[in-house]
């Protein structure tokens, strides 16, 4: 009987503890795509920035792992984006955006 119960405490203790540590893989994952995201984001509004004021012709840039959308006055248009610039990075399931107003 004891060596059930022990056993029993085992497993219990054993379950627990993957449970925790799978969560915390989870969120380590979670944290690694938000910061790609963001740097997407960020690389994509400094993109059509410098499109909006110096060079138009400047092509789009690469982020490995994410993926960048942009609005604004000089890209890809979108219905009230005459003076604003929006940009969304993407990584995985995961979705940052960025947005310049110009008044």
């Amino acid at each position: 009987m004891t060596v059930m119960v022990l056993s029993g405490i085992m497993v219990g203790t054993t379950v627990i503890a993957g449970t925790l540590i799978k969560n915390q893989i989870r969120q380590t994952v979670g944290v690694v795509q938000s910061n790609q995201a963001i740097y997407a984001a960020d690389a994509g509004l400094e993109w059509e920035l410098y499109r909006f004021f110096v060079n138009n012709a400047e092509p789009k840039p690469s982020i490995g792992g994410a993926s960048i959308q942009t609005c604004s006055p000089v890209g890809t248009r979108c219905a009230g984006f005459e003076s604003k610039i929006r940009s969304i990075g993407t990584a995985g399931r995961t979705s940052r955006a960025f947005e310049a107003i110009f008044e």
